[in-house]
Formats: structure tokens, C-alpha cells, sequence
């Protein structure tokens, strides 16, 4: 079972390389064409979109991870809980 999830984590981060390598090798090809000003705008109308549906949408807001709770309850005295709710 394990060799199968090792196998399968290995086909992602090849599947993942390509990915990358593919849209870096498509950054490139792009070089000559933003030289010509005619070109840079439809380009970035397409560009533009593409890289969102790849990257873009899939960001979220950074949210701060709830507090640890402490697990320390040696030093809780549940009878001194206990007279206090009734002294409340």
C-alpha cells in the first residue's frame, strides 16, 4: 500500500515538472513577441486570463492558524471549580 502512494506521489511531482516546464518554455516563446508593441496587448487579453484560470483562482487570503490548545489539566482542581460555580 505504501509503495503505491509512494508511486503515485512520485507520477505528481513529474506531472507537476511538466506543468512548470511547459509554462516556463511558453514565457519564452512569448520574449520576441511583447518586443513588438502591436502585438503586446492582444497577447496580455490572452496571456492574462489563461495565467488566472492557472494560478490566480486558486489563491486564498492568508488567515492565522487558531491557537494550541494546552492540554496541561494537572494543574486544574476541580474541586475548587466545583465551589466556585456554587459560590457564583
Amino acid at each position: 500500500m505504501n509503495a503505491l502512494r509512494t508511486k503515485e506521489k512520485a507520477l505528481d511531482i513529474i506531472r507537476d515538472r511538466e506543468r512548470d516546464a511547459q509554462s516556463h518554455a511558453g514565457s519564452y516563446q512569448l520574449g520576441g513577441r511583447f518586443a513588438q508593441l502591436s502585438n503586446f496587448i492582444s497577447d496580455l487579453e490572452t496571456k492574462v486570463p489563461e495565467f488566472y484560470g492557472q494560478v490566480g483562482q486558486n489563491l486564498n487570503q492568508w488567515k492565522r492558524s487558531p491557537p494550541k490548545i494546552n492540554s496541561a489539566t494537572d494543574d486544574v482542581d476541580v474541586e475548587a471549580i466545583v465551589r466556585e460555580a456554587e459560590e457564583y
